[in-house]
């Protein structure tokens, strides 16, 4: 079992220019499962941590999850995050947090990649992005 990850160590997931139930889109996303029980070998069962990174002009359509919390670390880059009616721009060392059930979207801001930690439980299943078959090859 492993205790202890790098972003760069662990295998990136590249997106393309499709959606996920009509939420993800934008061009150049990644996608790193620090600690997907389906991907990581963490023994973490009831959580799951992912790297984001979205591209310039990048972002995702509004949407909910009914049976989710999810947190986001803001890492690098600015964006807008639209919570409910609330909107609020964002940066690097913010902590975004997502109630299960709440209306969500964000929009990347400028011209550098936004960068972000998801925290999601229980873990947002990997499996939906392989049968939506968006992963780049």
């Amino acid at each position: 079992m492993q205790y202890v990850y790098k972003v760069e160590d662990v295998e990136p997931l590249e997106m393309g220019s499709a959606t996920v139930g009509g939420h993800v889109h934008g061009e150049n996303i990644t996608l790193r499962f620090l600690s997907d029980p389906t991907v990581a070998n963490t023994g973490m069962k009831n959580s799951s941590v992912i790297y984001i990174e979205f591209g310039v002009g990048g972002g995702t359509n509004p949407h909910k999850h009914p049976d989710f919390e999810q947190m986001y670390f803001i890492l690098g880059g600015e964006a807008i995050f639209y919570i409910g009616a609330q909107e609020h721009k964002v940066g690097a060392n913010t902590l975004v947090v997502i109630p299960p059930n709440t209306s969500h979207n964000v929009k990347v801001l400028g011209d550098v990649p936004f960068r972000f930690l998801e925290m999601s439980a229980p873990p947002l299943p990997i499996d939906l992005l392989r049968e939506a078959n968006i992963l780049k090859d």
